[in-house]
Order: C-alpha cells, then structure tokens, then sequence
C-alpha cells in the first residue's frame, strides 16, 4: 500500500478512470493542472487531438518520407517542456530524448492503450526508490531515496519512467511536438513556441501577462502558468469579464420582474442599471438570492427617494 505518503499530485491517475468510466460515451479527454487554462474556447479536447496527431502523429525518414511514429492511434498525447531547468537540467543530461514530459496537460484518447498507460503509471507508484534514471551517480529528480512517491514531481518522473522502460506503454504515448529544437537540436523540448512547434498542447513558459481567447498565429492549446500561480486569478477575471452579457441579463431579467410584478417600469429600469456593472459582481447576485434581494431592495430606497424629492420640487 502507500501508507499515507502519496502525494496528491497523484490524483490525476484515479480522476482520469473515473472521467473515462462516467462519461462513457467521450472518445478524448483533457486533464488539466490548477495553472493551466485553455488558451481558446472554441477548440475542444477532440480539435485538439485530431490537430496534434495530425501534425506530430508522423516522423520524416530517408528521402522524407512520412512514416507513422506508432502502428494505433495514440492513447496519449502530452508536451515536452520548453527549454528551462526540467529539460536542461534534467532530461538532456540523463538523454531522455523524446520521453521528457511536462504532464501539467494530458490529452487521452479513450482505448485500450490508455487503460494500459494509467494502469503502468498508477502501479508505478509502488515502485523502489532504486528504479530510476541514473547518470554518473546522480539520479533523476522527482524519485528521492525515502518516500518517493510522496515527492511532487513524482507522478511527472514515474510517467517519464514508464514512457523509458515500458515498451508497449511508450508506442501510445505521443510526446509533441516531435520537431526538435530550433536551435540547439535537442529532441528533448523546444526552446520556443514557433512556426516548427505548433500546434502544441501546452505552453509551460508562461509566467506574466494571462492571455484569454488567443488569436496570434504561434499558439499552444493550452497556458500552462507554471511560475507565478496568481496569474490564474487575473486570468478568471479575464474569462468572466469576455462572456456574453446577454445570457446574464436573460437569467437576470425574470428574477427581478417576478419580485416587482405591478411594476415592471421599475423592474426593467433596475435590470438596465445593473447590467452596468462587472460580470463578475453580475454572476455574484445570481448566484447569492440573499444578496439579490438586498440589491433590489437598495434600488428600490433609491427610487423611493427621487420620487419623493421630485414630488417635492413639483
């Protein structure tokens, strides 16, 4: 068993079986770590896999010619990271090649090869502290000497295990992109995201400046802001304040028409008023009723005082 010392961080594994087991009739799914967000709303995990395989799914060989990097769809898609500390410090040093992953976005596609890849990866949890990557007496980060399953990053380095011993797993995986660095050559990540690297699934060298919605023509699917974790909270603030306001005021509207009923005037004139405000104070009301009423009750003083004071004008 693993008396106590898994990290959460393996939760990603038995959230996954469940995905696939209650939503029985999805093909391709999508986890995704608390950082990360998907970099448009139009492009879905099925898009993404689809594009992904298409432009990664094939390697060039002699006479570039295309040849299929696995014999069965991938079961598995997942990024390589960018060239910081996880692969010059770790993957290039220890030539782990294709098999250096950054598993902060997991694109599975539903088949027996993803049963076979989870099952690996969950068993993997049990492994001996010994069963690592070893290069001149040091070994690979994320699988320490005593309670390595307990580690952070060890969900991450006993994925990249399997993908480097586990044969029938790694013919699943799919690492993207395939391309290597533009510059360096590495096969271990790309040193940017460019014309050669895209599409990607995720781009983990975000750290400032949240983009919602992307349009620019170099994009990964997915923004992985691995470095300054409040950038997320920007971010949501973003994605709310983007949504249509329409569907706010249509949820809104009959709320505050059924509390005024013999005076609709008034009720339309409040909804006007309110729909003013941010989306994100709109989304609060309709999601508190307590602090709706207190709303309505507020405008209606407010109304109750200017019609006073212009009765007295008059």
């Amino acid at each position: 068993g693993d008396n106590g010392t898994l990290h959460p961080v393996w939760g990603r594994v038995p959230a996954t079986v469940l995905a696939m087991r209650t939503f029985r009739r999805a093909r391709v799914f999508l986890y995704l770590d608390t950082d990360a967000m998907l970099a448009s709303p139009r492009i879905g995990p099925s898009d993404m896999y689809r594009a992904l395989v298409a432009k990664h799914g094939v390697e060039r060989g002699e006479n570039d010619t295309a040849r299929p990097t696995s014999v069965e769809p991938p079961s598995l898609v997942v990024n390589k990271p960018t060239k910081r500390w996880l692969c010059q410090k770790q993957c290039e040093v220890f030539g782990l090649g294709h098999g250096c992953f950054n598993s902060g976005a997991l694109l599975w596609h539903r088949s027996e090869g993803a049963i076979l890849i989870l099952r690996s990866w969950w068993e993997s949890r049990l492994d001996d502290p010994s069963m690592n990557f070893v290069r001149d007496g040091k070994v690979f980060y994320g699988w320490p000497s005593t309670y390595p399953a307990r580690d952070k990053m060890s969900e991450q380095n006993r994925l990249m295990y399997v993908y480097g011993t586990n044969v029938e797993a790694a013919r699943r995986i799919l690492p993207v992109p395939r391309q290597p660095g533009s510059i360096s050559g590495t096969t271990s990540c790309p040193e940017e995201v460019d014309d050669a690297h895209v599409p990607c699934l995720q781009d983990d060298h975000k750290s400032h400046n949240p983009e919602w919605d992307r349009k620019r023509r170099f994009s990964c699917f997915v923004n992985h802001y691995s470095i300054t974790k409040n950038t997320m909270h920007e971010l949501c603030e973003q994605v709310i304040e983007s949504s249509d306001k329409e569907s706010i005021r249509e949820r809104l509207s009959p709320l505050i028409r059924r509390t005024l009923p013999d005076n609709l005037d008034l009720a339309d004139s409040m909804i006007e008023g309110l729909m003013t405000r941010r989306n994100a104070e709109l989304l609060g009301l309709l999601d508190d009723p307590n602090e709706l009423d207190k709303t309505i009750r507020e405008w209606m003083d407010i109304m109750e005082k200017f019609q006073s004071m212009t009765t007295v004008n008059n």
